[in-house]
């Protein structure tokens, strides 16, 4: 099997990655602010001797994403296009390129071998235990392995250097609420718990999924919102769109006929790009980047 970077990288060209994250004393403030929030005076300090010993550390990833705009990056069909000669294959897959998108971004599930910039990889799937619903788990680990930034996943393994470890328990206590039913929601809760200020969507459509799929990350969404989270969705995803229920109905306000809404209240509110539905022009968009609808840019492993 190949690996899908150029040569395949040794331990000391991994470590080299990590200066990617120095900080700046402010931000390594915020860093040891958050060590002592999550684990104590005394567990903070012995995290941080810790951190010496692993490729990344946790509370510098938190610390050097905080108060900034991210994008979270799925796999989804606005983002990018499987080969229909084999749709398990990940070898084959047209993607739409990120390379002027100004700010961090997270990948997830492989998307950062096509999106090399990424600032955090994303697998919740245990490395030891791959899911069975996933193509070619043996690409996978070889894309973990290897990565050239640290991979968030539910489990650490010595064998693999970018993984870091989900501060599970952290997010527990921060939120009080269980509803994780894939990926994507555990990244728009870290984005949270990191002080994150603004998240872009891409290619996450959630079309053809499971019910639930698709309804926790509206649910997280909806937390990031509560939080003071600016949500920006592409324009070619439905999430968070309501399909109208009637021609008459003003869309996104079920029951509310179009002839004679107040649409002066709305703009007065400042809401107006939020509101409008999959048949218009979807929540608030993300502005234009390099994201045409048609220029799918393809790329080889």
């Amino acid at each position: 099997m190949t690996t899908p970077f150029a040569e395949v990288l040794s331990p000391e060209q991994l470590w080299s990655f990590r200066e990617r994250f120095r900080l700046s004393p402010w931000r390594w403030l915020i860093a040891w602010k958050f060590r002592v929030q999550h684990l104590g005076l005394k567990g903070a300090w012995a995290a941080w001797k810790r951190s010496h010993d692993s490729l990344y550390d946790l509370y510098t990833l938190m610390a050097w994403h905080w108060h900034k705009r991210i994008a979270i990056v799925g796999n989804g069909l606005s983002m990018c296009s499987y080969s229909l000669d084999d749709p398990n294959s990940m070898e084959r897959v047209h993607y739409k390129s990120l390379e002027k998108y100004p700010y961090s971004y997270w990948t997830i599930n492989g998307g950062w071998i096509f999106h090399q910039q990424s600032t955090l990889g994303w697998k919740m799937d245990d490395i030891r235990y791959p899911s069975p619903e996933h193509p070619n788990p043996d690409a996978y680990k070889s894309w973990v392995k290897y990565a050239p930034m640290p991979v968030m996943s539910s489990k650490a393994h010595p064998d693999y250097l970018p993984l870091v470890e989900f501060p599970l328990e952290a997010i527990l206590k921060k939120f009080k609420f269980i509803y994780f039913s894939e990926s994507i929601n555990y990244m728009i809760a870290f984005a949270i718990l990191c002080g994150v200020k603004e998240i872009d969507l891409y290619g996450c459509d959630y079309i053809n999924c499971r019910p639930e799929e698709r309804a926790s990350v509206e649910f997280w969404c909806a937390i990031a919102h509560q939080q003071g989270v600016k949500l920006n969705i592409s324009e070619e995803s439905t999430l968070l769109c309501s399909a109208p229920q009637d021609p008459y109905f003003m869309p996104g306000f079920y029951g509310y006929q179009k002839e004679g809404f107040d649409m002066q209240m709305i703009q007065k509110l400042g809401l107006g790009g939020e509101l409008v539905c999959a048949e218009e022009t979807p929540a608030t968009t993300v502005p234009p980047i390099d994201l045409s609808k048609l220029n799918l840019t393809p790329l080889s492993n």
